[in-house]
């Protein structure tokens, strides 16, 4: 029998995983040698039950190979698993299970010509193991979007020999079908006071890189940076790499390179692959001073105060009266409220903007994208009637919303998958109350889930509403039910 690498018998080894969609699977393990259940399912289409039977088997695949001058056996698997689950999108906040290429895999895909070395992934470091997960979100969405050429990792040399290491490069196609150049996309997914000096460093390696000659295949200065962070921390985050570009420019005179950036959620929703339609990392040598109102910076609209009021107008019909037995009733009276509301003249651009958007969730939608469009159903059409936008509050301003996944991340869409979190700045809060915005009584987290519930109401009672066709969930036909039952016995 042929053994094409070395000691590794890979046909013996291919005998043992033969009944199994291993080919698929182990594929998606070539970008950065890990990847999650919910991103193998994602990417191949196979059924979770096929998925998780395949990676049993990859992981229990193992032979024994003896090193020169070594005492002891070295036992090589094809898949690992990661000692612990990692919560690797830091917005969402729920675990995966991580998989890692091994020894034997790396040979099968060596030999598929979809890598060329045999590195195993031994990552233990929770934050490396999310920032490769990260990478493999966006390299998954490239192909989903029919984006060809898009490497993980890629290693960059300039004429003058300075080198980087692209998280992302996605190549710039000529005429001919020839990489004319490529587009740098970058990973960020923490920024404190002990990451400056960090920071500094990948931002000099970056001048340094641009300011020389450039190489056969020139990277674009435009850079687009992604943020892995908490909606609560994108403020200092910003501000650590304002002030560290800040600094590098001040000791070295303008960067060569521009910087767009965008919080990873926004860009794996939508993504815009040149960073257009992003902000630009602008330098500042004092901490960025967030805006006190979040009106700043827009006009005033006094319309944006009837926003509590009506939220509460709603609400309150069925929730208002303090009666806990509401918490457990439907709310109907609400919903009434609700759908006169959107059924008002007034509201019939945005009823039909609403209704578009929730169009755009189907049975197979991801967590990922579904929030994405959520996130912009509340702040680009409903919050935007009142006169304020996501693109004009500050990342840690007064009035914080945002749309929160499915408990867990793989469930199709359906009633109470989604929810809306919402939090008011004390401050803030106490203000509306000064200038009589506010119902007499209502304490900071009623008004919290007042907002939480109209702002989700859209989604959750679409059908309710009038802004679906049919509920997100539709109960099977008896004769289909019957049937299930049957085969079942």
């Amino acid at each position: 029998m042929s053994n094409q690498y070395g000691d590794y018998d890979l046909e013996t080894i291919k005998n043992q995983i033969e009944k199994t969609e291993w080919e698929a699977v182990l594929s998606v393990f070539r970008h950065v040698r890990m990847a999650t259940e919910q991103q193998i399912v994602r990417v191949t289409g196979l059924d979770k039950m096929t998925a998780r039977r395949t990676l049993r088997v990859l992981l229990s695949v193992e032979d024994v190979a003896q090193d020169a001058g070594g005492d002891e056996p070295r036992v090589r698997r094809i898949l690992t698993k990661a000692n612990q689950r990692i919560a690797y999108r830091a917005w969402v906040g729920q675990t995966s299970a991580v998989y890692q290429l091994g020894r034997l895999g790396a040979a099968l895909l060596r030999e598929r010509g979809l890598i060329s070395d045999l590195r195993p992934s031994e990552q233990t470091d929770p934050k490396a193991i999310a920032h490769s997960l990260c990478i493999l979100d966006i390299v998954l969405a490239a192909h989903e979007r029919g984006l060809k050429g898009l490497q993980a990792e890629k290693p960059l040399a300039n004429g003058d020999g300075a080198s980087i290491r692209a998280d992302i490069a996605l190549p710039e196609i000529g005429p001919d079908g020839e990489i004319l150049g490529w587009r740098l996309i970058e990973i960020e997914q923490e920024a404190d006071d002990d990451s400056h000096a960090r920071i500094v460093q990948r931002l000099l390696r970056w001048r340094e890189f641009f300011a020389g000659a450039p190489g056969p295949q020139p990277a674009s200065p435009q850079i687009v940076m992604l943020f892995n962070r908490r909606l609560s921390e994108m403020a200092a985050t910003l501000e650590q790499w304002q002030g560290a570009l800040a600094e590098v420019a001040a000791r070295h005179g303008p960067p060569p390179f521009v910087v767009h950036y965008a919080p990873l959620w926004d860009f794996l929703g939508e993504p815009h692959w040149d960073g257009s339609g992003y902000a630009r990392l602008q330098p500042a040598a004092k901490p960025v001073a967030l805006a006190a109102d979040p009106l700043a910076g827009v006009p005033e609209r006094a319309d944006l105060w009837g926003l509590f009021g009506k939220v509460w107008e709603i609400y309150s019909v069925s929730r208002g009266n303090g009666d806990v037995s509401a918490e457990y009733t439907m709310p109907a009276g609400s919903l009434r409220a609700m759908r006169a509301w959107l059924a008002s003249a007034e509201m019939a651009e945005t009823r039909e903007k609403i209704a578009k958007a929730l169009g755009l969730i189907q049975a197979h939608t991801g967590p990922t994208i579904a929030m994405s469009i959520l996130n912009k159903m509340i702040w680009d059409i409903i919050l935007r009637r009142y006169g304020i936008d996501r693109r004009h509050i500050g990342p840690g301003g007064e009035l914080r919303i945002m749309a929160a996944p499915p408990e867990m991340p793989d469930r199709t869409a359906g009633y109470g998958d989604y929810h809306v979190r919402v939090s008011l700045e004390k401050n803030f809060f106490e203000r509306l109350r000064e200038q009589g915005l506010l119902p007499e009584g209502v304490t900071s987290s009623v008004m919290e889930t007042a907002l939480a519930w109209v702002l989700g109401a859209p989604y959750t009672y679409a059908y309710e509403l009038g802004l679906r066709e049919r509920p997100w969930i539709t109960p099977k036909p008896k004769k289909e039910q019957a049937q299930k039952l049957k085969r079942r016995r």
